[in-house]
């Protein structure tokens, strides 16, 4: 019972890394396609949602699991939540840029965001 919730919290967290990471790639190989990454984005909000509802209910339900404990006190169930709510900000802010940004520079700006807020999550 207790490798349930680590077990869809790992797995929310790897397809919504695996969509940004497609996202970031498909903006990078292809500058031209920002209004639909735009609507991507928009896409993944929720993704985040599902991961941060994971996140609290496994740092609730899984305390003692050596998954859970193997981060620091609070990590599963603030500081998670908190980069989610964080990355959905995120989200519509890469959007806007996308759709009313100016081209090549703002691309760039979004990728390595997009590139960050990933290698946050996989830690």
């Amino acid at each position: 019972m207790p490798r349930g919730p680590v077990k869809t919290y790992r797995e929310t967290q790897k397809v919504l890394l695996n969509s940004l990471l497609h996202q970031s790639k498909t903006l990078r190989t292809n500058p031209a396609s920002a209004p639909e990454v735009s609507t991507a984005l928009f896409g993944l909000i929720p993704q985040v949602e599902a991961l941060k509802a994971a996140s609290m209910s496994m740092a609730s339900s899984t305390r003692y699991n050596a998954y859970v404990t193997s981060k620091p006190y609070g990590y599963f169930s603030h500081e998670i939540p908190a980069l989610c709510d964080s990355i959905i900000a995120c989200l519509f802010h890469w959007g806007d840029i996308l759709v009313y940004g100016d081209g090549q520079r703002t691309d760039g700006i979004v990728v390595i965001g997009i590139e960050g807020v990933a290698g946050r999550l996989s830690v």
